[in-house]
This record gives structure tokens, sequence and C-alpha cells, in this order.
């Protein structure tokens, strides 16, 4: 079908000798009770307290009337679990007959409910009861539990085991809604515990470019795939504003609307039209859009801020509704915003991009003059408002130019430059413009406006970002591909927040933004880049690699994310390199975001036309089970270890780095080794194949029938060397027979490895 068709031209065709006409069976349905009756009340018990009617249930152990109180009491579609094949089979022709199932149910059978394979944190109410709760243990529990949604996911449990003790409530960590001696109701509420937010275009007020996240980190397993088209989403050249995440919900950006979007189910919540509202970054060619002008939206748990003209729209996070609005005198159009606590921070007269077409031929920078318009990298004014009251505080005007990357903001300050770049002012001055002053970096007190702190002093940057951690303000540039032409790709300099101290300057740096201010680390952007000690701006010696992507590379405690090639990421945690998920690629706008436990990858490559197999909106989470692979860590001969036949790099649990021999997964440290045979086959499994052994992912690649492999070491001296065997095939035990001989010496004999091992797909 294509996409589009109307209903009305959907037909099934019938091809033979005598023209007839077709015969029409309706579906005969069934209604269920009505959900007023009596036999629903525990169902209205519990739904008392559920916040939200769509969604996603799970009912372990299954009670018709529970089933039945649902689907006719909200719009839920329920998964439900039972160990009874009989009762199984009768539910479904029940609701079969009803026209309700496999679209608002599904049931499943399983011997023990409880173990049901559920994703996590999809259900918005988890219900247990019946022979589900048969020898429940505190630790079936809690992985029931798993299943609940948090930001208010809901868990009810019907036993006759009495009161659950102590350990169990310490257990689940919630807040207890009701509790007897057979029934306990229980609600998860706020973030999932180590998770955060991913609220403005570079993670946060302070423009860190890193989240806080503490769950996602490698290895990375599906959570969810699909979700609303991405047909009313932003191109991918355009570099429209990154997706934001807040509260367990991902909101982005189109050219007429902004989607909220279940961060743990991909299930669209709401899509307000705001016509026009992306129109500046609608575009399909190579444009700086937002990494020039900024974001027009902002995201948090209970609201989302929108600029819209000469109004910014409070729109509920949770409807999508305008709650409130906000608007200056004269009604200039709005630039930026921002949103640190209480504080909603906004420029407004934008300041215009212009070009001749002269200067266009001889420059390719953009101009500037003094028309109100509605897109710019910089703006006239620096407005706060209480978010709370939509009462503005205060406006400051600059003396030239307040750029939107230039403004960070901590829980109490404003930190702004007021400039323009040298080739603006350049070109300003071929054009007759004569400007009188200097660039300034203030320090200003978000709730008076108060200058707290300020320096003249080589002010230079096109992008400022604030370090909490440390009380350090960066002011560098965010020079790369796609961005502003006038960008700074040279220079930092670090102040301390609270006075302005400089705390270190590197003028002569050269580098690619914008930079990620990672703990005890400044990364700087690009296929080669690099950290510096965020204390003293000195190289760490630490580099990264990554294969082409016109998207700059976002942080979080344990990744880096980012285009590289297919979507890529850096393991930070182990230092373990670059690595893929293979088959989808990432946006031209940087959209794997590690929030709220989840790496979110909302389809936004609406027009692109790259050669991967799969286009759809997905999520991952971490999955320990799973293996990935990474290239590009140099490391020295003492630190490695040779994983033949892999298809990749990998750090292993005691710090060694394993690499792939031959190479196959990307540019990293050379192998000098040699095998005879030079064609011996080499085999590769998942690692999940694998039956037994510690590290499976060594083990289930290598090589059959090598005679000789012929390792250099640096020195002469004593070795220790360890060898990993597995058999791959069934070929039973004798099948294959050999000796192992170290320098000529014969250390093994009559090694088998299947029968030595218990069996193939056994490693040792």
């Amino acid at each position: 079908l294509r996409a589009g068709m109307r209903p009305g031209l959907i037909a099934l065709h019938c091809f033979g000798p005598p023209e007839t006409s077709p015969q029409n069976h309706p579906l005969a349905k069934t209604p269920l009770p009505q959900p007023n009756n009596p036999s629903n009340a525990q169902v209205q018990a519990i739904l008392k307290h559920l916040q939200d009617m769509e969604g996603h249930a799970l009912c372990l152990g299954v009670d018709v009337k529970t089933l039945d109180g649902l689907l006719t009491g909200t719009n839920l579609r329920i998964v439900a679990v039972d160990a009874e094949e009989a009762k199984v089979d009768s539910l479904r022709r029940r609701y079969q007959a009803a026209g309700l199932y496999g679209h608002r149910i599904s049931i499943h059978h399983q011997d023990d409910p409880t173990q049901f394979p559920a994703p996590p944190h999809f259900a918005n109410l988890v219900i247990v009861e019946g022979e589900a709760t048969k020898d429940i243990t505190p630790q079936k529990l809690a992985a029931v539990y798993q299943a609940t949604r948090p930001y208010g996911g809901i868990l009810c449990l019907y036993s006759k085991l009495g009161p659950l003790n102590q350990d169990t409530k310490a257990l689940l960590k919630a807040v207890v809604l009701e509790k007897s001696p057979n029934a306990l109701i229980v609600k998860k509420e706020g973030a999932l515990p180590e998770t955060a937010d991913w609220t403005h275009q570079y993670g946060d007020a302070g423009q860190s470019v890193v989240s806080k996240d503490n769950k996602v980190k490698a290895p990375l397993g599906l959570l969810w795939f699909g979700g609303p088209s991405n047909a009313k989403i932003l191109p991918r050249h355009g570099h429209g504003p990154s997706p934001q995440v807040a509260g367990g919900r991902l909101f982005i950006e189109g050219a007429d609307i902004i989607r909220a979007v279940d961060v743990y189910t991909g299930r669209l919540l709401w899509e307000r039209e705001l016509k026009e509202v992306g129109e500046y970054y609608n575009i399909t060619g190579h444009f700086p859009g937002a990494g020039e002008i900024g974001s027009n939206y902002v995201s948090m748990p209970d609201a989302v801020y929108v600029v819209y003209g000469s109004t910014i729209l409070e729109l509920d996070a949770v409807t999508g509704k305008t709650k409130k609005e906000f608007k200056l005198p004269g009604e200039p159009n709005f630039g930026w915003l921002s949103v640190s606590g209480n504080y909603l921070v906004t420029t407004s007269v934008p300041v215009d991009v212009k070009f001749s077409d002269k200067e266009k031929k001889s420059s390719g920078i953009p101009l500037l003059s003094e028309i109100n318009s509605r897109y710019a990298s910089g703006s006239r004014k620096l407005t706060v408002f209480d978010r709370r009251t939509g009462k503005a505080l205060w406006t400051r005007e600059a003396e030239f130019n307040f750029r939107h990357n230039n403004i960070a903001l901590s829980a109490d300050t404003a930190f702004v430059i007021d400039s323009l770049t040298e080739p603006r002012l350049k070109a300003l001055q071929r054009r007759g413009f004569k400007l009188e002053g200097k660039s300034s970096l203030h320090a200003l007190d978000l709730k008076s406006g108060k200058t707290l702190w300020r320096t003249d002093d080589e002010v230079f940057g096109t992008f400022l970002n604030y370090s909490p951690e440390h009380d350090l303000l960066l002011q560098a540039g965010s020079a790369y591909r796609d961005r502003a032409k006038d960008e700074v790709g040279k220079g930092m300099i670090a102040y301390r927040g609270k006075t302005g101290k400089v705390l270190w300057s590197n003028k002569d740096l050269g580098y690619g933004g914008p930079c990620l201010l990672m703990k005890d680390r400044i990364i700087t952007n690009g296929n080669g880049g690099f950290a510096l000690d965020i204390l003293t701006g000195k190289p760490t010696g630490w580099r990264y690699r990554r294969n082409y992507g016109c998207n700059t590379a976002i942080g979080s405690e344990h990744l880096l994310t980012f285009r590289s090639g297919a979507a890529g990421f850096y393991d930070l945690t182990n230092d373990g390199g670059t690595g893929n998920w293979g088959g989808f690629r990432s946006s031209c706008t940087a959209n794997l975001i590690p929030a709220n436990g989840v790496l979110n990858a909302p389809d936004y490559t609406r027009t692109c036309n790259c050669a991967y197999q799969v286009q759809t909106s997905l999520a991952m989470i971490h999955m320990p089970e799973l293996e990935y692979w990474t290239f590009g860590v140099e490391v020295e001969a003492h630190q490695m270890a040779i994983n033949l036949g892999a298809p990749g790099d990998r750090r292993g649990p005691n710090g060694k780095m394993w690499l792939e021999y031959p190479p196959v997964g990307g540019p990293s440290t050379k192998v000098e080794i040699s095998i005879e045979p030079k064609d011996a086959p080499r085999f590769r499994l998942h690692s999940t194949t694998v039956k037994e052994g510690d590290a499976k992912w060594i083990a289930a690649s290598g090589l059959a029938g090598a005679r000789v492999i012929t390792v250099p070491v640096e020195k002469n001296g004593d070795y220790k060397v360890k060898l990993h065997f597995m058999e791959p095939e069934d070929i039973g035990a004798g099948a294959r027979v050999f000796d192992v001989a170290l320098q000529g010496k014969t250390v093994l004999n009559d090694l088998d490895v299947e029968l030595d091992a218990g069996g193939s797909r056994k490693a040792m």
C-alpha cells in the first residue's frame, strides 16, 4: 500500500473466468459487561490511582472480571499471562468474539506468569493475582516491578500471603497507596534511580553538552522500535534543535508541530500543531540551523517552552495544551530561551542575518542589520521571567549583540558575552558602520540582573558553557562541519564562575566544538577529538576516533554518542573505543540522547537517501548479556590480547584490550602476528550461542585448523601464555584432538576440547 492511500482506494481483487459478486460475512461481536457493573469493583479501586487511562497494562494471573473491567473502563492495551492453557484458549476466543483480541488485548501462556519476559518499564499498570501469586518471592516481585513504568506506574498485588515483609517494601522503593493482609498497591513515583533529563539543546541550561544519566552504558539492546512517523519531523540537513527528554517524555520538533512520545514504549502522547514553528530549520541543504541560532524550545518535566514569534508559549508537558503566554511591551520577536529553576531566560529583538551578493562571494560571512527579525544568531535584548507567574523580572540591552550560544546559566547566574565576532565587525566596517567599545563577558544575577563581575580582556568566544561541579565557565568556540561560518575554532579561557578569576588560558589551541564539560575533562568534537584536563587546560593524551558524520558528539556518564557512518558511540567506561549500532544512522542533528535510563534515538532522518537498512525511531537500554565491538584504541603491547576471528576490538574485564585479528572492524592498534596456514578457516558465532564460560564473546570466534601462530615479543624473558579454546561444531569427543607446543616444546598432550570442556560451544 502506498503511504497516504485513502481507505476507499484499498481493495481485494480476485481474477477468474466468470464475473461474480463478493459475499460479506460481518464479524458478530459479543459485548462485554458495562464498566459500571458491580463485579468490577476491584478494577474501579485500582483505577482511582491511575493517572493515565491510555498506555499499557500487564496482568499476571488472569481474572476475567479484571480484564473485562480494564477493557471497558480504560483505553489500556493489555498483555495478560496465565498458567492454565485451557483458560488462555477460552479467553482468547472470548475477546476475539468481542472484536478486541490482537489490538486491545493479547493473552499468553506461561507456567509461572511472574517469569514472563516483559519489557522493562513499559506498563502503566501491573496486576499480579490468582495463581500467579503462588510461591511469589521478593525477588520475583522485584523482577515484575521492573515492567512497571516510572513516573506514576502502578503495581497491584492481590495475594493470600499476608502483609509483605519490610525487605520486600525496601526492595521496591515505592510509595505504598494501599495495604491490607491480602493486597498491596504501590506507585513508582518519579524517575528511575541514577537517571537524568536532557532539557536543552546542549543538555542543560549550562550548555555542558553532557547528560548526567548513569544507566545508559554499553552494551545496549533494543527496548522498542517504531513509534509515530517521521513525515512531520524536520529534515536532516536543516540541523533543527536536538530532541529533548524530561519526565519520561521525548519532545521533538517538526516544521509545524511539537510532539511528545513516551520514552519507554514509543507511544505518541500528544502532537501540538504550531504553524511554521520550525520554519527556519525546514531546509534540505546543508545549513547551520540550531547550531547557529540555538533552539526555539526547552523541555522541563512540567512544561515545554516554545518561541513562537513575539510570544513564548508554555505548553503542558502532559497534554501539550497552552498553560501560559509570555510577552514583552511592543511585542518584539523572541530569539532564544533557556530555563534554570524558576527563571525563564530569553532574548528578544534578534539581529537579522543578511548577505549582499558581493560579500557572499568574497567572504561568505553573514552581515547584521537593526531589523527586528525572527531568526538570528544573536539578539539585542536579554530578559528574565519568573516562569511561575509570567512576570518579567528584568531586561538588559546589549552594546553589540548577545549571541545565543554565548549564554550559559548556573542556578543563580547568567553568563553572557556582549560582542560581535571579528569577521562580522570587519563586514560592517566595510559597509561604513563605525562601532565603538569592546567586547565584554558578564556574570549577571538571575533574580535582579545585577552585574556580579565583568571583563573585557580577551573576549573572543562564540560558545560559553558552565560546569557546576567545578564552578568553571569556559569561553571557547564551536567551529565544525555545518556550524556558523564565523564560529571560533581556536583558543580557550576558563574562569571561576563566582568571581571571574582566570583559571587558565590556551590561546593557540585549535579544536572542533562545541566542547563537552565532562567531569574532570573537556572533550572536543570531530574525528580525532581529544581531551583537556578541566582544571589546568593541559592535554591529557586521550583521543577518540569516529567515521564520517555531520552531527556533533554529545556525552553522558558512560558514552559519547555521534554519527560514525552508522549510529555510533565511544565506550567511556572502559575506554573501550568507538562502536556502532549497525543498520541505522543518526541524524545530522545530534539525536542519540542518553536520558531517563534510555538511549533515545527518534527518527530525525526525513529526506535522507543514505543507504541504511533501518529507518525508524527506537530506544535502547543497557543489556549486559549482549556483545558489542569497537575500534580505534591505541594500546601498548603489554596491554593487548589477540581475539582471533573477532568482528572488532573490545576491552576485557581485567583491563586487557582484545584486538581483532585479522582486522575487519576499523582502524586500531596493528597486531603483528603470523598464522600457518594463512588460509586457516575462521569461525564467528554470536556470544549468546556459547553455552558456558566467563568471557563468551572471546570464545565465540576463532581459527580452525591453524598449525602455527607466531606472536613477536618485545624482549627475551619469561612470559605467561593464556590460550582460549572452544569447539564450535557438534562433532563429538575424539573427532578433533591435538597437542599444543610453545617455542617448540609440547605443553599440552592430546587436547580434546569437546571432551575436556564438557561439550561443544563451551569455552575453556
